[in-house]
Order: structure tokens, then sequence, then C-alpha cells
């Protein structure tokens, strides 16, 4: 939901959100491994992944559903995300 506050007060039209909303979506489907989930990803993509917002919320999902370990650094990169991208957008925000 970051993500999309900072789109949505950084691009001045609903359709150049949407484009960009969709472009920056599959991205992070991709960091995900939505599409790339039975072979295993190069390790330079793996380390992006596990700092990507979604990247990290499905490796947290993993975490505590496969391995039984609570994903604490999973979560403290959502956090992270959050926390920064969050008052960025409120500040870059305009009516208009």
């Amino acid at each position: 939901m970051a993500v999309g506050a900072l789109i949505a007060a950084l691009v001045p039209t609903t359709t150049s959100a949407t484009s960009i909303g969709m472009l920056v979506y599959t991205v992070s489907m991709f960091f995900a491994r939505v599409w790339m989930s039975l072979p295993p990803m190069p390790d330079v993509v793996q380390t992006i992944s596990r700092f990507t917002p979604l990247g990290a919320a499905s490796q947290a999902l993993a975490a505590g559903w496969y391995e039984h370990r609570f994903p604490g650094v999973e979560l403290l990169v959502m956090v992270v995300w959050t926390a920064v991208l969050v008052p960025l957008a409120a500040r870059l925000f305009r009516w208009t």
C-alpha cells in the first residue's frame, strides 16, 4: 500500500498511475517468485527479492508456513518500506 500511495502522490493522472502501478506490480510479483517458484532463482535475484516489499511478504509467509520460524528480517524489511514510503507519499501528495 505504501508503494501505491507513493505512485498516487507522484503521478498526475489516473491513466498513468494505473500503467505505472501495473508495471510495479508485475515486477513485484516477479520478486515474490510468483512466476519462478519451481526453478531456483540466481543468488543475486534472491538477495534483491529479500529486500522488496512483496518479496519479503512472500518469504515471511513461507517462513512461517514451511519453516515454522518467526520471519523477523522479512517483517523488518516491510516495516522499513512502510516507514519510509508513507511519510514520503504524504509529503509529496498534492490535491489538484
